[in-house]
């Protein structure tokens, strides 16, 4: 069994069919993740439980029967630090008291790190599977935006009906089988007499979905220098239009603003139209401003104006523009530290070793721990001061690798682009724990390849 893999995967370099395959299954393996909401039905959720534990394993048993190794040194510091955390968050979990549950948790992250491994050994090596991959996460996002605005049109014109997906989380979806997605938030305004749906597509929250448009706008943007075809290009523009605007999400404001001023130190640091950019990068700035601090100003400043409320998040909620989520993170440290009142010495060295890998949130057998959407936060509580550490460090190899490399090529900094906006996004609503995540971490590490930037170098 072990041979027939390893022949199958040895062929990927000689046949073109076969990296296609590979590309999808990868591609395939990453919606599991992104599209949660769909694949936690009842008659898929066992089977997707199973692909998430076989497909890293085979992805691994392909590379390893190769005997390749990972060569790429920030990438190999990467996984180490990967792995020196889900050691010390299985420590946490055993310290935590909540073992049934803490064990199962940490083993179903674990596949992620063997995921993780395999992308970069075939990603970091092989330029044409990168550029298929990142074909597929575009046409996803293109179909994503098209049924938008299908929904859009179809609930315009009364022709689609509704239903609640019968799943723990779930969610009012439109059209036959729920084709055209997740209609469970809007906008109104006023000023236009105009209500319009927030982008859900497959995803549970807009701010998910529009990580994944946003890093597909900057593929389509790699695509574009690699084949100058316009196609890519104005595929790029409606990824960005559909993660950036029509979501309208403060943490995609807060990306694109990230993203942005990224791209503007790039292109000031070429000398293209310096000026020019200072005042753009200035006009990210302010984005970035308005998507942390919009809503405390709006709900302040401007509490009867409807259309700025919806625009920028606070809609009904002006006594608490931030939706309960400051009150969430106040609760956490609070468990953390052991709050005010007297607590053991055992309660308070928590604050090292965490609660260990919990559910997040309630289930509906009552186990799990309320916690922050925010991963920095979610892993302090669950794996504590050391776990955050860690993590931090394995961060830090990629941010690195970026800083010394991301001026290089236009190639590079699109890539940097494109993990950046995930990454943010991630910071206010993820784990930095998905597939998808790892692909764009593993893009980066590939991008400073000179196979692949001599032809997107700026001259």
């Amino acid at each position: 069994m072990n041979r027939n893999i390893q022949a199958l995967f040895g062929g990927f370099d000689r046949a073109r069919k076969s990296r296609s395959l590979l590309a999808a299954a990868i591609a395939c393996y990453a919606m599991l993740y992104e599209w949660r909401s769909i694949f936690e039905l009842p008659t898929l959720i066992g089977f997707a439980n199973v692909l998430k534990i076989v497909m890293p394993l085979f992805l691994i048993a392909g590379v390893t029967g190769q005997g390749d190794r990972l060569r790429h040194p920030a990438a190999k510091k990467y996984l180490y630090f990967f792995v020196l955390f889900m050691a010390w968050g299985l420590v946490s979990s055993f310290l935590s008291g909540e073992l049934p549950e803490t064990i199962l948790q940490w083993g179903k992250h674990l596949p992620l790190v063997f995921s993780c491994y395999a992308f970069f050994l075939f990603l970091i090596k092989d330029d044409e599977l990168s550029k298929k991959i990142m074909k597929i996460f575009v046409w996803i996002s293109l179909f994503t935006v098209a049924q938008y605005l299908l929904l859009e049109t179809a609930v315009f014109t009364k022709v689609a009906a509704s239903f609640h997906l019968p799943t723990y989380r779930g969610g009012i979806y439109y059209g036959p089988f729920g084709i055209l997605g997740q209609g469970s938030g809007n906008i109104y305004l006023k000023t236009l007499g105009v209500s319009l749906f927030r982008l859900y597509g497959f995803w549970l929250e807009p701010s998910t979905a529009a990580a994944f448009l946003l890093c597909s706008g900057f593929f389509a943007e790699i695509l574009y220098r690699q084949t100058q075809k316009a196609l890519w290009r104005a595929a790029g523009v409606l990824c960005i239009i559909g993660g950036g605007l029509v979501t309208f999400s403060n943490t995609a404001y807060l990306a694109v603003g990230t993203a942005g001023l990224l791209g503007e130190a790039y292109w000031f640091k070429n000398g293209h139209s310096r000026l020019r950019h200072i005042l753009r990068g200035f006009f990210f700035v302010f984005v970035m401003i308005a998507a942390v601090f919009g809503r405390w100003v709006v709900a302040k400043y401007c509490p009867d104006n409807v259309d700025l409320r919806y625009l920028i998040g606070v809609r009904d909620a002006v006594s608490d523009p931030y939706g309960g989520r400051m009150q969430t993170l106040d609760y956490n440290f609070a468990e953390l530290s052991g709050g005010k009142v007297p607590v053991s010495a055992i309660k308070r060295l928590q604050i090292l070793y965490g609660v260990g890998f919990r559910i997040p949130g309630r289930d509906v057998y009552g186990r799990g721990v309320q916690v922050s959407a925010s991963a920095p936060v979610l892993w302090l509580i669950f794996t504590g001061v050391i776990g955050i550490i860690l993590l931090s460090l394995r961060e830090f190899q990629l941010v690195k690798y970026m800083v010394y490399t991301v001026f290089s090529s236009i190639y590079v900094m699109r890539a940097a682009q494109a993990w950046l906006v995930v990454f943010m996004v991630h910071l206010s609503y993820g784990t930095f724990m998905t597939p998808f995540y790892f692909i764009s971490v593993a893009l980066v590490f590939a991008a400073a390849d000179s196979r692949k930037t001599k032809n997107c170098r700026l001259s």
